[in-house]
């Protein structure tokens, strides 16, 4: 798989990532999955450097899964940073919250492909997500594992 089968999981708290890996997993997704701690590491890799004018990431991502929290960044200056580059303007962004005054902030914004999912990560909330953003996750397939 290329880069661009990946999620993007951005997630500070290590047992946080892996309760929405396995979150993933159980929801039977073949996707790999890369973690990086924090928006300012997301940015890192996905955006262009100054020197070479490339990304870390050769290929975006399918999705990147934020959690709102975050020492460097929130969510709303992360989106507006992505959204500002040409390479990650479409970039679909779920953003997983349960705050609501954050999610009206988000949408106040009009960020596009922007969907929200409420904790904890479910198979349904990821299901409406892909189908609101129109990104492909893959599913494991079990025939094919045998």
């Amino acid at each position: 798989m290329s880069d661009r089968d990946t999620i993007l999981l951005i997630e500070q708290c290590e047992a946080d990532a892996e309760v929405t890996t396995q979150a993933l997993r159980a929801a039977r997704l073949a996707n790999p999955i890369v973690r990086v701690p924090d928006a300012g590491e997301a940015l890192a890799l996905l955006l262009p450097d100054g020197k070479s004018g490339r990304s870390r990431m050769g290929e975006l991502p399918c999705v990147v899964i934020l959690d709102v929290r975050g020492p460097l960044f929130d969510s709303v200056e992360f989106l507006r940073l992505l959204r500002a580059s040409v390479r990650t303007a479409q970039l679909p962004v779920v953003v997983l919250s349960s705050a609501v005054q954050l999610r009206m902030r988000i949408e106040d914004l009009r960020f596009e492909r922007v969907a929200f999912i409420e904790k904890p990560l479910g198979f349904a909330n990821l299901t409406r997500a892909t189908m609101s953003l129109g990104f492909g996750i893959r599913l494991v397939d079990d025939a094919a594992r045998r």
